[in-house]
């Protein structure tokens, strides 16, 4: 198994410019307007339990929400939250994860405690994900699903480098800006056997 590296929280990492603590900021806040669009389409009823809901930006990009227990999502608070950006190979079709994609979201509502999984194409093509969960026990319920470790699998050829955070949401999706991001994963998949490293986050 390939060894972590343990950044420190201001850490630069040359020649691995996806690691730059400046993402941690953006990218906290793209999982912030994300959790705000879903709280405006739950208050709107918009959403059906497990159902996607899709919305188009302003400037036409897609955006996918699925609540998969609306009701707890709009009702209750502190939840956990898992944020995923990935940086696509630029020869890869997006159909290469497409059908796997179809089978995570057909099996959403079988892990207890998983609460949303929402996706948004960002401005250069790339996609930001964002899953709630009820407890932070419930994300490991849901990473030692078999179509989970597939995605995890199939990650290397198409991306070329991927960011995780974990966080939590105190107020819930009525307060996005309780959002705190705990610690960042990174994943280069250039490297060979792939270069992996975290940092405890100290502010995002």
């Amino acid at each position: 198994m390939t060894l972590t590296v343990h950044l420190a929280p201001n850490e630069i990492v040359e020649g691995r410019p996806f690691t730059h603590p400046a993402h941690t900021l953006t990218d906290a806040s793209i999982l912030r307007y994300m959790i705000d669009r879903l709280c405006l389409a739950l208050e709107a009823a918009s959403i059906n339990a497990a159902q996607p809901f899709y919305l188009t930006e302003s400037d036409g990009r897609p955006h996918r929400l699925v609540a998969i227990q609306p009701r707890h999502l709009i009702m209750a608070d502190n939840f956990a939250a898992v944020g995923f950006f990935g940086q696509k190979r630029g020869d890869v079709p997006y159909s290469y994860v497409e059908t796997l994609d179809e089978v995570l979201l057909t099996e959403l509502s079988n892990h207890v405690g998983m609460l949303s999984y929402c996706s948004l194409r960002l401005p250069q093509g790339d996609y930001g994900n964002l899953a709630m969960f009820a407890t932070l026990d419930d994300i490991s319920n849901w990473s030692r699903s078999p179509n989970h470790a597939r995605a995890v699998d199939v990650s290397p050829g198409y991306y070329t480098s991927v960011r995780i955070y974990n966080g939590t949401l105190p107020g819930g999706v009525r307060d996005s800006k309780t959002l705190h991001l705990s610690k960042a994963k990174y994943f280069d998949y250039q490297s060979n056997p792939p270069w992996r490293a975290s940092r405890d986050i100290q502010e995002a």
